[in-house]
């Protein structure tokens, strides 16, 4: 009879025992951290489980003395099975996250090779942040010294790589669970809700947080993919153990959203959502954490954006004042902020920022961006902290030493059609007219003027019942 801790990996026994093994995410929270005190010449990672699919990864990272090593692009020759080229990424170097995306094929790799050797401590390997980080559960990252010895930092479907993370289970766990024996399916899935279940008795009893390695390792024992008419759900435990980990990312980095798109497949609806929540107010209390929610960008502490009110108004009300001094334009009250505002006078309850229109006129889309450009550095030169948000029109802006901050999109003003973010921040064509400044408001205390058609623009962005607060309208997700 087997024991655990000698089943062959991605055999049916191992993966219903550790259904989510090689689990790691795309944040620095949760990312895949590989030390190598030493030379490196040329890095490969290669997916290893023989599927065709394809290798997708956010980025890859050298370190050198806690610092990213910074390479030219003519020391290094990046090299790739495929390219998949209408995602337009640049090619993922060491550098900067740049995003790594194949084609669809079997045994997908990725390959640099550096013209000269440098020395590193280590290599962060960030996955895609959302369900499709499924597609790197099974890679290999292999590295080249400067005397051509190979070495392979990690292989998620290795026995050794498998013994890693049920020695950090077993820790946890209590006991040498990886030795006991199991023969059959119904044993390898009685044996994984033994082990959640000791997990959580010993989180209840409040041992100390895990460090990031670990809790990625008991994301092994979470199943983040429901196939049809599959064991692979959660239940039972299962619910706690996912509320505590969200929970220890969001109390180790307290900016962070925590990780729950991951988890995607196996939160398929509203009520799987509401169970997460309710496990989440369990989780904090656990780890001694201030009472958190779960929002469209991932957990957050309740009630933080009322605590930040008096910044709030402070800020909404330089920024005003700095936009109509840079183009005479006035500030708008935009998306949930201007749903709540015009529904009750209030900022939503599971809202977690305040969104602002900044009008831009321009007769072409070239030109909007560089004029929203030009913003976004007046607004730096001004002594904001402006954090664009990659392809959108939108940014996030605060001052220093301020933890509220300002969701400002831009709106693209061409004579009399507006381009704004819609559905799943699609963009779409409005009449500018709606977009004229109306009347001014109260937002908790916010003043700010609001679209002179703001109803027209509610109704469209959020339906006919735009006037009945739903807090898993437009989820990250399409919730059955």
């Amino acid at each position: 009879m087997p024991k655990v801790k000698d089943l062959q990996p991605l055999s049916n026994l191992a993966n219903e025992t550790t259904p989510s093994i090689g689990y790691f995410g795309g944040n620095w929270f949760d990312r895949l951290d590989l030390p190598h005190h030493g030379t490196i010449a040329r890095v490969t990672i290669a997916r290893t489980d023989n599927e065709a699919d394809f290798l997708n990864l956010r980025g890859i990272l050298a370190r050198k003395s806690g610092k990213v090593v910074h390479l030219d692009d003519d020391q290094i020759e990046i090299l790739q099975s495929s390219v998949r080229k209408e995602n337009n990424y640049l090619p993922q170097g060491l550098s900067s996250l740049e995003n790594l995306h194949t084609m669809r094929e079997k045994n997908p790799w990725w390959q640099i090779n550096l013209k000269e050797p440098i020395q590193i401590d280590a290599l962060q390997i960030f996955n895609r942040a959302d369900s499709l980080g499924l597609r790197s559960r099974a890679i290999r990252v292999t590295i080249e010294d400067a005397e051509s010895k190979e070495c392979v930092l990690y292989d998620s479907t290795s026995k050794a790589h498998r013994a890693t993370v049920l020695d950090d289970v077993s820790a946890i766990a209590g006991g040498d669970v990886a030795n006991e024996e199991i023969q059959n399916v119904a044993e390898a899935r009685r044996w994984r809700n033994n082990t959640v279940r000791a997990v959580v008795e010993r989180v209840k009893m409040g041992m100390p947080l895990p460090n990031r390695a670990v809790r990625n390792s008991l994301c092994a024992l979470i199943p983040t993919k429901r196939a049809p008419n599959s064991w692979h759900e959660l239940q039972g435990d299962d619910w706690f153990l996912l509320a505590y980990i969200l929970c220890a990312q969001v109390h180790e980095m307290p900016g962070a959203r925590s990780a729950y798109r991951n988890f995607e497949f196996v939160l398929p609806t509203r009520e799987h959502l509401e169970r997460l929540e309710s496990e989440i107010n369990r989780a904090t209390k656990s780890i001694g954490a201030s009472a958190m929610q779960l929002l469209h960008h991932g957990l957050s502490p309740k009630g933080e954006l009322k605590k930040k009110l008096p910044e709030l108004r402070r800020l909404v009300k330089d920024l005003a004042s700095d936009l109509h001094s840079y183009n005479q334009s006035t500030l708008l009250a935009a998306y949930g902020s201007l749903l709540g505002g015009v529904r009750t006078g209030h900022l939503i309850e599971h809202d977690d920022d305040f969104d602002v229109f900044a009008p831009i006129h321009a007769s072409s889309k070239a030109e909007y961006i560089t004029k929203l450009d030009e913003l976004r550095d007046y607004l730096k030169g001004r002594g904001w902290n402006v954090h664009a948000n990659g392809q959108y029109f939108n940014s996030h802006v605060t001052k220093p030493s301020v933890t509220a901050n300002i969701d400002l999109f831009g709106l693209w003003i061409n004579d009399r059609i507006a381009t704004v973010h819609m559905e799943n921040m699609k963009l779409r064509e409005i009449p500018s007219e709606w977009f004229e400044t109306g009347n001014s408001i109260s937002i908790d205390g916010i003043k700010i003027a609001i679209p002179k058609h703001a109803e027209d623009f509610l109704s469209l962005r959020y339906g006919s019942n735009w006037r009945h607060p739903d807090k898993y309208y437009d989820w990250r997700w399409k919730l059955r």
